[in-house]
């Protein structure tokens, strides 16, 4: 009877174990076939993105409105001021600030057509920055009042204007300003010397 017994609980603990082993194959090879259904769907989804941000590059042209910058297109417009220096390569710009309002600029990928290159007007002169303020996309401001333009902080004013960050308290006090954080395009700031 210690025989049969033994014998069973055998049998029963192999039957135990195959079952154990199948679940275990099955659900490995569950995982694998999710696994490859969901890469070859990524695979599709990138590939339509792909084609749909092609045709998108290959026609897109930006027209400057008052108040941009090259910085702020690029941050607006493709998402990221990483792209600036592309810009301006691209559309063959003496520095980032020499744009006017109504000018098309060809975007990265877009390199449909010819830019109009000039400068950025300043009463009636085309002004244009120096080598070495080209590199940061801001020119020093000098005059004693500012347009502030869309993008701009008093921080970067004041760093442009003073060569100081602290100093947009200044600005602040001069133009009874609050917050720091509330300034937008088209006010005229003064700059006190």
């Amino acid at each position: 009877m210690n025989d049969i017994l033994n014998n069973s609980k055998g049998e029963l603990m192999d039957r135990i174990r195959e079952n154990y082993l199948s679940v275990a194959l099955g659900l490995l090879v569950f995982l694998v076939a999710i696994t490859l259904i969901f890469r070859s769907a990524g695979e599709i989804t990138n590939k339509s993105a792909e084609n749909e941000s092609d045709d998108a590059q290959s026609e897109a042209l930006y027209t400057v409105k008052k108040g941009d910058s090259v910085s702020s297109i690029a941050r607006d417009q493709l998402g990221s001021m990483d792209y600036t220096d592309e810009i301006v390569t691209l559309n063959k710009l003496k520095s980032p600030d020499a744009i006017e309002v109504g000018q098309e600029l060809i975007l990265p990928g877009k390199a449909d057509a010819e830019p109009v290159v000039t400068g950025t007007e300043e009463k009636g002169e085309v002004v244009e920055a120096e080598p070495e303020k080209a590199m940061t996309g801001k020119v020093t401001i000098t005059g004693a009042t500012y347009t502030v333009v869309k993008g701009d902080y008093l921080v970067d004013i004041a760093r442009r204007a003073y060569g100081d960050e602290s100093m947009y308290r200044k600005i602040m006090t001069a133009n009874g300003i609050r917050n720091a954080n509330w300034i937008e395009a088209g006010m005229v700031l003064k700059l006190p010397r």
